[in-house]
């Protein structure tokens, strides 16, 4: 758990020493900790909305190698995003946080106006339908924030040109996408 200490308030004085080394390695891991969720929160702004921006663009050329272009921004998104999460397990293994209570509209609020700006760029437009403002839910942000990011960008992928893709929350602790795609055959 981040933030433990060891309290050496009742130790005897020969293992104070001891004490003082294990919670300045203490202290040190949690510093670690942070230091990986702040390169893996760097590392997803700086990167996965360009991505998300070639992918997009890549969808409305013409030239015949565009899908082989495609496959590999796919593959390179994808592997990002496993960076990311292994970044993030690995930090939180190392000294695991609590979870907090964040607000599901802030969550999809921030994941929605990201995508924006991809949707106008292609010919598609993200609408969000505002949940309760007290509904909020204790979670690892940046995990909900990437499973969300995952969702908006297929549903951007799939839904067709001067389509809408719908953002939301609730009822409850829920967050839903929308699209307007073909949607999978009934036995899938």
């Amino acid at each position: 758990t981040r933030g433990l200490q060891i309290d050496d308030r009742a130790m005897p004085v020969e293992v104070l020493p001891f004490v003082s080394a294990i919670n300045d390695l203490l202290k040190r891991l949690d510093h670690a900790a942070k230091e990986h969720e702040s390169f893996a929160a760097d590392v997803a702004h700086q990167i996965r909305t360009p991505l998300a921006i070639m992918a997009l663009n890549l969808d409305h050329g013409a030239n015949p190698d565009i899908s082989v272009l495609r496959a590999e921004v796919a593959s390179m998104s994808r592997l990002v995003e496993q960076l990311l999460l292994l970044t993030q397990v690995n930090a939180q293994a190392a000294a695991p946080a609590p979870l907090e209570s964040h607000p599901l509209n802030d969550l999809v609020i921030d994941a929605t106006s990201r995508f924006a700006p991809l949707a106008v760029a292609a010919s598609r437009k993200v609408a969000f339908e505002e949940c309760a403002a007290d509904v909020a839910v204790a979670c690892h942000k940046e995990a909900v924030a990437s499973a969300l990011r995952n969702l908006l960008d297929n549903a951007l992928r799939i839904t067709p040109e001067g389509g809408t893709v719908v953002v939301g929350c609730g009822p409850g602790k829920r967050i839903f996408v929308r699209d307007e795609g073909p949607g999978l055959p009934p036995d899938q």
